[in-house]
């Protein structure tokens, strides 16, 4: 998401945000302009977890606000770090959460010895595809 920095719904965003925790997502908000940006860092939630307006808190991190000002003169690949900096631990915290494990690669024994079984369940949440 791209935005000057002006939210004019503050509590409905938080509580979108918050409800959202629970979901595969990640949002990525890139502040452009002089705006004042302390409401998209109080999304971002580094330092204070968000609650919602009915008490509970989120229950991940799913924001990553980066400020372009700070990039826009420099090495583009500095804003790309930045901007997907947080990704890989949402993505494994969403996973963690969920009790899902990572698809494991199949040794050509394993293959072998259940070479009519296409896929086949490996223990809690992990999925074993021949040929992966």
């Amino acid at each position: 998401m791209i935005t000057d920095g002006v939210i004019s719904d503050m509590k409905q965003t938080v509580d979108a945000i918050v409800d959202a925790t629970d979901l595969p997502l990640s949002i990525i908000i890139i502040g452009v302009g002089n705006a004042d940006f302390d409401a998209m860092e109080e999304l971002d939630a580094d330092e204070h977890p968000l609650r919602h307006s009915k008490g509970h808190r989120m229950q991940r991190d799913i924001v990553q606000f980066v400020p372009y000002n700070q990039y826009k003169d420099g090495d583009i690949g500095r804003l790309a770090k930045a901007v997907l900096e947080e990704v890989p631990a949402q993505i494994t915290g969403y996973m963690t959460m969920k009790k899902l494990h990572p698809l494991r690669q199949v040794s050509k024994t394993e293959l072998k010895q259940t070479a009519s079984i296409i896929s086949m369940y490996d223990g809690p949440s992990n999925i074993v595809r021949a040929g992966t």
